[in-house]
């Protein structure tokens, strides 16, 4: 389910919500990753990306590719558990990281993360740190969220460039 629709059914009797979990920005145990490769049958299928021949050379995933953290933490989720494999409860990893802020995350101070990881924002410098948005500050605005993670690394000292606005998309 996208786009945090799965809110909804956190709390239905008899169903089962697997959220996906934040890969960009992770701990991983050493059991996890000696059971990918002790117990083949489970398997992270991701195919080889397709090749850009530009400068830089550019590797591209196809956009049907299921992520490696969709599957680990998602698809994969059952038969790791029965290897002994453990998940941080939902509201750690809540605490702990995020990419996209959804509905469950509503009334949670963003002063509380640990990490921030997305496709919208890049970190392109450290020297001074700078977090480049690959989105016009029109859809950081459109998201009930975003503005207060902008809002976050300003505090901490962040210099936060945002894309033009001939750039301007919706979030999603």
């Amino acid at each position: 389910m996208r786009d945090f629709s799965w809110c909804d059914r956190l709390n239905e009797p008899d169903t089962i919500v697997r959220p996906v979990l934040n890969g960009g920005f992770s701990l991983r145990s050493r059991r996890l990753l000696r059971a990918l490769i002790d117990q083949p049958q489970i398997r992270v299928e991701i195919p080889p990306p397709e090749v850009r021949e530009t400068e830089p050379i550019r590797m591209h995933w196809f956009n049907n590719v299921v992520n490696e953290d969709v599957q680990l933490t998602a698809a994969l989720r059952p038969q790791l558990e029965a290897v002994r494999i453990r998940y941080a409860p939902l509201p750690l990893c809540m605490r702990f990281a995020l990419e996209e802020a959804g509905p469950v995350h509503a009334g949670m101070s963003v002063m509380r993360l640990f990490g921030l990881h997305g496709w919208r924002r890049r970190l392109v410098s450290i020297d001074s740190p700078i977090v480049r948005y690959g989105i016009p500050q029109s859809a950081i605005d459109e998201s009930p969220y975003e503005p207060s993670i902008k809002k976050l690394l300003e505090h901490y000292g962040y210099g936060v460039q945002v894309a033009p606005k001939h750039l301007d998309v919706p979030l999603r």
